[in-house]
């Protein structure tokens, strides 16, 4: 990707997705509400791919604690030893 469209496109769009994100996770545990759920294996991928990419600092704290809650389930930990860690998938 070319480092205009990053800058002009990708990169604010990328901010204001994840500043949602980080104001959904502030107000509740998970991304549909108190409860895991579907909505967060959805969102597993693209949350540990923007940290992955480096997107996912520490200027979003609730989504860094939805990645620890994540790693902490036991399914999660089940998953990985199964599979491996997480691989990003190449551009």
């Amino acid at each position: 990707m070319t480092s205009k469209a990053r800058a002009t496109y990708t990169g604010p769009v990328t901010r204001l997705l994840l500043q949602s994100m980080e104001t959904t996770l502030e107000q509740q545990a998970w991304f549909a509400g108190d409860d895991f759920s579907a909505a967060d294996i959805q969102m597993g991928y693209t949350v540990r791919a923007l940290q992955a990419r480096g997107g996912l600092g520490r200027d979003y704290p609730a989504c860094q604690r939805w990645i620890m809650q994540m790693e902490a389930r036991p399914a999660y930990k089940s998953a990985m030893e199964k599979n491996g860690d997480f691989q990003l998938l190449k551009d």
